[in-house]
């Protein structure tokens, strides 16, 4: 069962929750390029009010734990989507065979930004 689904059927559970907690609901709780874990919470952050994804942020920003900029990238690339921005969602981690950008958003007038968060 997606992490949605679970989320989906007990909102209030979730409601104190930090992101970490969230992160560890989907898949197997690493967010690495193309798994179900990254589709699972990025999936969860498309349906999740503002005012939790800001909380979310905070989380990362305030109080960071292993892998918070990853999951920091994937709060900026969504809060980038409901701004109506088209995003192809970068890499985690950049290697030989792919550059290490953390988003591309393409704007509805043609420009593109090429986005890194830190």
């Amino acid at each position: 069962m997606s992490l949605l689904h679970i989320w989906m059927g007990n909102r209030e559970a979730f409601s104190d929750k930090s992101v970490e907690q969230v992160l560890s609901f989907c898949g197997d709780g690493r967010l690495t390029d193309n798994s179900n874990t990254s589709w699972e919470f990025r999936e969860y952050l498309a349906n999740i009010d503002s005012t939790t994804l800001a909380r979310y942020v905070n989380d990362c920003l305030e109080n960071p734990f292993k892998d918070s900029g990853l999951v920091l990238q994937d709060l900026v690339n969504e809060i980038a989507i409901r701004l109506s921005f088209l995003v192809d969602h970068g890499v985690y981690r950049g290697n030989k065979s792919h550059v290490g950008y953390d988003g591309l958003w393409r704007a509805e007038d043609g420009y593109c930004t090429l986005v890194e968060v830190k």
